[in-house]
């Protein structure tokens, strides 16, 4: 497999969001993914951005189109994050403004990854996705980072995709079930400000 992305000199030399976070615009967040494998990229990403949101959004009428756009966050490591941003943000240092300057026109918003599928005859077709986020609870100032998306995201987070092992989430002292919590905190608590 390629190397892609930036490398960890780069996350330490750089702060904030493109380093910690690649999310354009948080404003189009409106469900999160936790795990970045190939059965959530390929199987789940795509059926979320098919589904009309409409349906599960009780008589709310905007702007924006009503599919579910998700910030995808691997559970460990830095791989995904690594590689959506080199798609849009091949020189960070550059493009400084991009993930605040973006409207929901704007195809920077979301960053399309690709997925090879081998079908029954043996003709491979590769499909590309949009990923409107990619993050990482690989460390704390990653975690802290998609949290704050989380957190300030101006949709109502109606969805969380859980794609991780079953060692995963066997017990609830591992890593992945505490930041599955951490998520669902951030989310109650984002509802509860909102209300007030």
């Amino acid at each position: 497999m390629a190397k892609t992305g930036l490398s960890t000199s780069d996350n330490s030399r750089h702060s904030h969001s493109k380093k910690w976070i690649h999310c354009p615009n948080p404003s189009l967040i409106n469900c999160v993914c936790l795990g970045s494998g190939r059965f959530l990229r390929s199987v789940l990403v795509p059926a979320l951005q098919h589904r009309d949101d409409s349906t599960i959004v009780d008589n709310e009428v905007d702007n924006c189109d009503h599919h579910l756009r998700a910030l995808i966050v691997q559970t460990r490591g830095l791989s995904f994050l690594e590689h959506i941003s080199s798609l849009v943000d091949p020189n960070p240092k550059e493009s400084e403004n991009i993930d605040r300057n973006c409207s929901a026109s704007d195809s920077v918003c979301s960053s399309n990854y690709e997925i090879d599928t081998c079908g029954y005859d043996g003709t491979v077709s590769t499909e590309r996705i949009e990923c409107y986020g990619a993050g990482s609870m690989g460390t704390k100032e990653h975690k802290a980072a998609a949290l704050d998306i989380i957190r300030k995201c101006s949709h109502p987070i109606k969805l969380i995709g859980v794609g991780v092992t079953e060692a995963g989430l066997s017990s609830s002292s591992n890593q992945c079930m505490i930041d599955l919590v951490d998520i669902l905190e951030c989310i109650y608590l984002g509802a509860a400000i909102a209300d007030c």
